[in-house]
């Protein structure tokens, strides 16, 4: 399968019961989670019908019968270049963050557990996406620091984050925008022990409020600039076409107790 589909896309999986701890005997249930992610709605919906059809083959073949459930769905983020420019612009406004020694220190901390390619990953991460002499530029301005505090500059690009988030459903229905902001040491990986020790630090606060006011003072302008308004709804129009918004999960489903 994984040869089959598109580079961009992928097919995570959990076994989470194997039916029971006896290794003599075949078990008479087992359960997997699989988690089904590519850059297009469309795209997901064709992988999950593969992987259902799988299941249902491996269960004639096995003459075993197959339960398939939906746990959960989010669609893709449909961007707005007219939002993400007034928030770059407030962004730009907004005092740029400033460390004490204090976050300093725990950040170098951090940073001294992490390996060559990890304490790499944010200067190559700005010479792929910037590219030539700006990305190089940028990634100098990451030498010896151990906390990013500048704003970068703003690129439109069609590349999708490797993430997942319901506010993608929402940008198919309203104009929707968003920002990250420094709250961790430079290189911290996503998913791991480093990251979640620096959940709660002064720096990742100041991160949070760094993005809320730049949401807020988006905000404020939408109310007192319409014709920007206007231009943000124009533009989801002509992104979207003639595609409506179809919601990923399918009707009838109903919220799981968390196991």
């Amino acid at each position: 399968l994984r040869e089959h589909v598109i580079p961009e896309a992928r097919v995570h999986y959990a076994v989470i019961d194997t039916g029971g701890k006896s290794p003599n005997v075949v078990q008479a249930n087992a359960e997997v989670l699989y988690l089904i992610r590519a850059p297009k709605n469309n795209l997901v919906q064709e992988i999950y019908a593969w992987v259902n059809d799988i299941a249902r083959g491996a269960a004639l073949m096995t003459q075993t019968e197959v339960h398939i459930e939906v746990d959960k769905a989010c669609s893709n983020l449909v961007p707005n270049e007219t939002l993400e420019k007034l928030m770059q612009a407030n962004l730009e406004a907004i005092p740029a963050l400033s460390q004490t020694s204090e976050e300093q220190a725990f950040a170098e901390a951090i940073r001294s557990t992490l390996g060559e390619a990890e304490l790499a990953k944010e200067s190559t991460s700005l010479v792929h996406k910037y590219g030539g002499q700006e990305g190089r530029r940028l990634a100098e301005l990451l030498v010896g620091k151990a906390l990013h505090t500048a704003v970068l500059p703003h690129r439109t690009s069609e590349q999708p984050m490797m993430g997942s988030t319901d506010v993608s459903d929402v940008s198919w229905i309203v104009p929707t925008v968003q920002c990250n902001t420094s709250c961790y040491a430079l290189g911290t990986p996503g998913h791991s022990w480093q990251m979640v020790a620096q959940g709660k630090s002064s720096w990742a606060h100041k991160g949070m409020l760094l993005a809320a006011k730049a949401m807020a003072a988006t905000g404020l302008d939408l109310f007192q600039q319409p014709d920007q308004l206007t231009a943000a709804k124009e533009e989801l129009k002509e992104r979207l076409g003639d595609e409506p918004y179809r919601c990923p999960i399918p009707a009838g489903v109903q919220p799981k107790p968390v196991k």
